[in-house]
């Protein structure tokens, strides 16, 4: 369960990046096409994945 709600947290953290960065793509092509929402998707992978697995490493770091 616990396991659950941890991937839950980073999965809706990543929905939100995700949404925020085709936003911002949108406004800047002053248009909704499915390509800003990839390049929201893409742009979202690139840059929340490895957050969360810094933010893991030095959690765990902290611990030892």
């Amino acid at each position: 369960m616990i396991k659950l709600l941890v991937f839950a947290r980073y999965f809706l953290g990543f929905l939100l990046w995700t949404l925020a960065l085709a936003l911002a793509e949108m406004l800047v092509r002053s248009s909704w096409t499915w390509s800003s929402f990839g390049y929201g998707l893409l742009f979202g992978a690139i840059t929340y994945v490895p957050f969360i697995l810094s933010a893991r490493y030095f959690s765990r770091r902290k611990k030892n």
